[in-house]
């Protein structure tokens, strides 16, 4: 997500893989690639899934090579813990850090953890990394992670703060969508809000199959659903 007054200067990036989304942000001239990734779980063991990551990370090489770009950041969820001594930690590192020329963001900013297991007690491992350039890591004033309360998921939010310089932009080019402006709305207005909600989802006919089928993994029913999906 980014701020609408900057839509201007934000491309969206094509990848084929579901595990990625990129764009790339045009500061003043200055470009860059912001690559958002989640990889698969470590299985901590020589079995882990070597193919699908080679696929991803070759990925990320493909950016680099098709796209020009002055900074280059990858964020995410890697799965990897730097501490751990697995065989899928020693993969992705040393292909973020010899294949892609990215280094952890850790290494220079101290953080105690971005995961805190809900499953297992007193599970807690730093997973969620940004990779950059050596270049990039000069222009970094600030990067952690934020833990709080309010946070319903597993993983805290980790951020990053950077130099460039961006001017401002008039806004009368821009398109902007209207949206409610909740604060302003009353009580009836809300509740009204509400009942036009739901009147609206109950007359939505979802397919019998996917409601009645409990074979988690079934896929009898996907052209069904397929066509389904293309109503809308």
């Amino acid at each position: 997500m980014w701020r609408s007054d900057i839509s201007q200067n934000v491309s969206k990036l094509s990848i084929d893989s579901n595990r990625l989304c990129a764009i790339r942000l045009n500061l003043n001239g200055h470009c860059l690639i912001i690559v958002c990734l989640y990889l698969p779980t470590d299985t901590h063991g020589n079995a882990f899934n070597q193919q699908s990551i080679e696929m991803i990370l070759g990925e990320i090489r493909t950016l680099k090579l098709t796209y020009p770009y002055d900074d280059f950041i990858v964020a995410g969820d890697f799965n990897v813990d730097l501490d751990r001594k697995t065989p899928m930690v020693e993969f992705v590192n040393n292909s973020m850090t010899n294949v892609l020329s990215l280094d952890s963001l850790w290494k220079y900013y101290s953080v105690d953890f971005t995961f805190e297991s809900m499953i297992t007690e007193n599970t807690r491992s730093t997973i969620d990394h940004f990779y950059v350039p050596q270049s990039f890591v000069l222009t970094c004033t600030d990067a952690g992670v934020l833990h709080h309360t309010h946070n319903t998921s597993d993983h805290s939010v980790i951020y990053v703060k950077f130099k460039c310089m961006v001017h401002n932009r008039s806004m009368n080019n821009v398109n902007m969508k209207s949206r409610p402006a909740w604060y302003k709305a009353s009580y009836q207005n809300k509740t009204d809000y509400c009942n036009e909600l739901s009147r609206r989802l109950d007359s939505i006919e979802v397919p019998v199959n996917t409601t009645t089928c409990t074979n988690s993994m079934c896929n009898v029913h996907d052209e069904h659903i397929d066509r389904y999906c293309l109503t809308f």
